[in-house]
């Protein structure tokens, strides 16, 4: 693995393996690459925009099928910071 700190178009860095091979997004048929967020350790999708990369959240325009709706997201916050504090 060869991991490089790059940034992305809007600002935010990220991890990415670039010995990693590209796959096609599973809606636009895109080529893309994973890389991994600094802040949180996740896997993000990003594409090449001429010398930089840009998140391919950003231009895919089946964005909203990968989101989950923002209740889900509310109650998962919660639960993690409901085990958290079950932790202390």
């Amino acid at each position: 693995m060869n991991y490089q700190r790059i940034q992305l178009k809007g600002g935010a860095y990220v991890l990415l393996d670039l010995d990693a091979k590209r796959v096609a997004c599973r809606k636009c048929k895109k080529l893309i690459r994973f890389a991994i967020t600094e802040k949180r350790g996740k896997k993000i999708p990003i594409e090449e925009a001429g010398e930089k990369f840009v998140a391919h959240f950003a231009t895919c325009e089946f964005a909203n099928d990968f989101r989950k709706n923002s209740q889900e997201n509310k109650i998962e916050e919660e639960n993690k910071n409901q085990e958290y504090l079950n932790d202390l």
